[in-house]
C-alpha cells in the first residue's frame, strides 16, 4: 500500500506493510526532523521587497518553511508586503523584524490574513481558511515589568498616583479628595498675582473698580450676554479685545483721538463717514457709492461737485482734470492752475475766457515717421511732413475730422520714390499724382475732409 501523508503537518503515513528495512528511516526524518520543525523549528525567512507575495510551503514528508513553528521576517521593505501560507491547520509565532518600518501581511494566500505592526512579535494559528489570532485576552492576573503602547480601560484596583503631585500647594496622589484653597488676594484688589497663570471665572458680580489690561483673546458677544453699564462702575479697560455687536451702545462719551494709518496700499474701494450737524452727539451716516475714495490709487470720486460760493478755487493741474461730463462740475467761476479736460463735444454757457491759450491740431505741424506703411495721427497736427527713403503706402489718417489737412512729401537723396494711398484718399478722376522723381524735391498735398475721406489737390515739386 502507498504511502499518505498527514493533513496539516504532511508527515509521511507508511502503508502496512511497506517500506521493509527502511521504514525507520521515514520514522525519524517524520519524528525527528518534520515533527521537531512543527513544534520547535526556528526559521529566518526573508521576505520580498514586491508586490508579488512571498510564498511559504509545507511539501509532503520534506521540510518546508511554513511548518516551522517560529518564523523570523527579515528583509529590507519599502512598503506593507504579504507573506502567504498553505491552509494547513497550525500555530505560528510571527516575529516582524524586517527594516524600513512597514507592516507585513500574514495570510493564506488570497484571504485577509493578520497585518503584523513592524518589530512585533505575535501568536497566530491557521484555522484551515485564513490566519488568525490565536489569543485576544488574558485571564487571571498579569504581571508585567513594562508595557509598550496604547491602553484602554480602567484600573480598577489602583489607589494612588505613583509620585504624588502639589495643586496650589496641596498634595495631591489620589487616594482622597481635596480641597484647594486659593491663595491670598487671588481675586481682590486691582490684579491677579503672578502665580495665577491661568483661571475660569463662570460667575462674577459687579466690578466696582481696578483696571483690567492686556487682551481676553477671542471673546464674542455670545458671552457678554447681560453686560450693562451697571456691571462696570469704574475703572478702565485697555488693549481689550471683544469681538461682537453691543445691541444697546449709543455712545462713547470718552473717545477723543483715532490712531490713523497712512494707507497707500490698499486697492479697493473706501468710503468716508459723514455726521448730520456740526456739534453734539450724532450717529455716523456712511456714504454710497456716489462718494468712494481708493488708497492704492488716491482716487477720490464722486457723481457731482457743486459749490454754495460763487467760486471754487485751487485747482492744480493734479486735481483739475474731469474727463466726463456726467461729474457736472457747477460753479459760477473757476480759477486757480493746471489743465481741464472735458469730454467730446461739451457744452460751455456763456463763459468768459481771459486771453486763454488754445491749442488747436490744425495749427499744429508733426513729423510722421518714414516706413513701408506710414501713420497720420491726426491728434498731433493736421499739417504734416514725411521723408520718403523708399517706396512707401499711406495708411488711412486716425483722429480724421471735418477740416483742412495738408501734407508735405519729400524725395530722399536718392529720389524717384514713390508712394500708393490707401482709399480714403480721393483724387480727380480717381487718378492719383505721380510724385516729383528728384532727389530731395517737395510735393504738397491739400485735402477737405468730411470726417471719413480726404479729398485731395497737388502741387509738384514746389521750390
Amino acid at each position: 500500500m502507498a504511502s499518505t501523508y498527514s493533513t496539516n503537518l504532511a508527515l509521511e503515513l507508511i502503508g502496512s506493510g511497506d517500506q521493509s528495512g527502511i521504514w525507520g528511516l521515514t520514522t525519524n526524518n517524520n519524528l525527528g526532523t518534520l515533527l521537531e520543525q512543527s513544534i520547535a523549528g526556528y526559521v529566518t525567512q526573508a521576505v520580498t521587497d514586491s508586490a508579488v507575495d512571498t510564498t511559504l510551503t509545507i511539501p509532503n514528508g520534506l521540510t518546508g518553511v511554513a511548518r516551522n513553528m517560529f518564523i523570523e521576517l527579515t528583509g529590507a521593505l519599502t512598503a506593507t508586503r504579504t507573506v502567504s501560507v498553505p491552509a494547513n491547520k497550525k500555530l505560528y509565532f510571527v516575529y516582524n523584524n524586517t527594516t524600513g518600518a512597514h507592516t507585513v501581511i500574514f495570510n493564506v494566500a488570497g484571504q485577509t490574513g493578520v497585518t503584523i505592526p513592524n518589530g512585533v512579535k505575535v501568536l497566530l494559528a491557521c484555522d484551515g481558511t485564513d490566519i488568525v489570532e490565536a489569543h485576544n485576552a488574558v485571564i487571571g492576573a498579569f504581571t508585567a515589568g513594562s508595557l509598550t503602547g496604547p491602553l484602554t480601560g480602567n484600573a480598577s484596583t489602583a489607589t494612588a498616583l505613583q509620585t504624588a503631585r502639589t495643586i496650589n500647594g496641596t498634595s495631591f496622589n489620589g487616594t482622597a479628595n481635596i480641597t484647594v484653597t486659593a491663595a491670598a488676594s487671588t481675586l481682590t484688589g486691582t490684579s491677579l498675582p503672578a502665580a495665577v497663570v491661568t483661571s475660569s471665572l463662570t460667575s462674577v458680580g459687579t466690578i466696582t473698580s481696578g483696571t483690567w489690561s492686556g487682551s481676553f483673546g477671542a471673546v464674542s458677544g455670545a458671552n457678554l450676554t447681560s453686560l450693562t453699564a451697571a456691571n462696570i462702575s469704574a475703572g478702565t479697560a485697555t488693549g481689550l479685545n471683544i469681538t461682537g455687536n453691543a445691541a444697546t451702545a449709543t455712545l462713547a462719551t470718552g473717545a477723543t483721538n483715532t490712531a490713523i494709518t497712512n494707507d497707500t496700499t490698499t486697492a479697493a474701494t473706501m468710503f468716508p463717514t459723514w455726521v448730520t450737524a456740526n456739534s453734539g452727539s450724532l450717529p455716523q451716516k456712511v456714504t454710497s457709492t456716489k462718494l468712494t475714495f481708493n488708497p492704492s490709487t488716491g482716487v477720490f470720486s464722486s457723481t457731482g461737485f457743486s459749490s454754495s460760493t460763487s467760486t471754487v478755487t485751487g485747482l492744480t493741474a493734479s486735481v483739475a482734470v474731469f474727463t466726463d461730463a456726467s461729474k457736472n462740475l457747477t460753479s459760477n467761476a473757476i480759477t486757480g492752475t493746471g489743465s481741464v479736460v472735458m469730454s467730446t463735444s461739451p457744452t460751455i454757457t456763456t463763459p468768459t475766457l481771459s486771453i486763454p491759450t488754445v491749442t488747436n491740431p490744425i495749427n499744429t505741424s508733426q513729423t510722421l515717421t518714414d516706413g513701408a506703411t506710414i501713420s497720420w495721427n491726426t491728434n498731433s497736427g493736421q499739417i504734416a511732413t514725411v521723408a520718403l527713403a523708399g517706396n512707401r503706402t499711406m495708411a488711412a489718417p486716425t483722429n480724421l475730422r471735418v477740416g483742412v489737412y495738408i501734407l508735405h512729401v519729400i524725395q530722399d537723396a536718392t529720389g524717384d520714390r514713390t508712394l500708393t494711398w490707401n482709399a480714403v484718399f480721393k483724387w480727380t478722376a480717381a487718378i492719383a499724382p505721380t510724385l516729383s522723381t528728384t532727389a530731395t524735391r517737395r510735393d504738397v498735398f491739400s485735402f477737405v475732409c468730411d470726417g471719413t475721406n480726404l479729398y485731395g489737390s497737388f502741387l509738384p515739386d514746389v521750390r
